[in-house]
């Protein structure tokens, strides 16, 4: 949470969901159907819209100095995807 505001990572958090469906399709051969598929997307693109006001406001951001936001997403990212494995292997 240094490189990045808290209501970034809140936001790329909201992954697991979809990265957990992701690997219940490749791991344990589930099928989903295109409602479901775009209820996961629709979902997502929810909690995007919702956060929306924290993308223009510049001080909201974690734009302080010695941050590295590039490192802090892609720590986030790795965590959700691991998360998402870590909950299918142990089903």
């Amino acid at each position: 949470l240094r490189n990045i505001s808290a209501s970034v990572f809140t936001i790329f958090a909201q992954c697991k969901i979809l990265t957990t469906a992701t690997f219940s399709t490749i791991i344990l051969k589930r099928q989903y159907s295109w409602t479901q598929w775009r209820a996961l997307i629709a979902l997502m693109l929810g909690v995007l819209l919702f956060s929306e006001p924290i993308w223009g406001n510049p001080n909201q951001s974690a734009n302080r100095k010695g941050n590295n936001p590039i490192l802090g997403t892609a720590a986030v990212l790795i965590e959700v995807t691991l998360s998402g494995f870590a909950s299918i292997y142990f089903e």
